[in-house]
């Protein structure tokens, strides 16, 4: 199955790379990071419905699942012939308040 990121997705996978480099200075642990995260992505391409029901948790995110990356949920979206990924976020924060996902 083909994955396809979000311009939100995008940008907070950027902004957490950044932080963590910049922010923490540790160009190891930025990349160890970026490619955990990355990794997980990679397993929707086979098992798409690894991850959990976000809707489990807010129904108002029933079409949604999500899986853990380290310290971060990947928040993504099956279709027909794809994936996408709709948000990168920061597991220990309130999460579904921050969330913006359509």
């Amino acid at each position: 199955m083909i994955i396809k990121y979000s311009a939100n997705a995008e940008s907070h996978l950027n902004e957490i790379y950044q932080y963590i480099l910049v922010k923490l200075v540790n160009e190891f642990a930025a990349v160890n990071t970026l490619t955990k995260i990355l990794h997980k992505i990679q397993l929707l391409e086979q098992f798409p419905e690894i991850g959990a029901p976000l809707g489990d948790i807010d129904a108002r995110f029933a079409d949604f699942r999500f899986l853990v990356a380290g310290n971060y949920l990947v928040i993504y979206r099956i279709y027909a012939d794809y994936v996408q990924i709709a948000d990168i976020i920061y597991g220990k924060s309130d999460y579904l308040r921050f969330l913006k996902i359509s």
